[in-house]
């Protein structure tokens, strides 16, 4: 039996300017806030090592 693992309650400051730079990226290209919580936002969006917002489509 597979489990998922939970991510850890207490996220790095890494993580907060992971997910700023990515609000940032969602905020020009689609020209509004990004209202996601932090965990969807992951799930959805990341960003290319030049800065580009890649969207993952399911």
């Amino acid at each position: 039996m597979m489990m998922d693992v939970a991510r850890p309650a207490i996220a790095s400051a890494y993580d907060y300017r992971h997910l700023d730079r990515i609000r940032e990226k969602f905020h020009e290209v689609f020209g509004r806030e990004c209202t996601l919580r932090d965990d969807v936002l992951l799930k959805r969006y990341n960003l290319s090592p030049d800065g580009e917002l890649i969207m993952f489509i399911r």
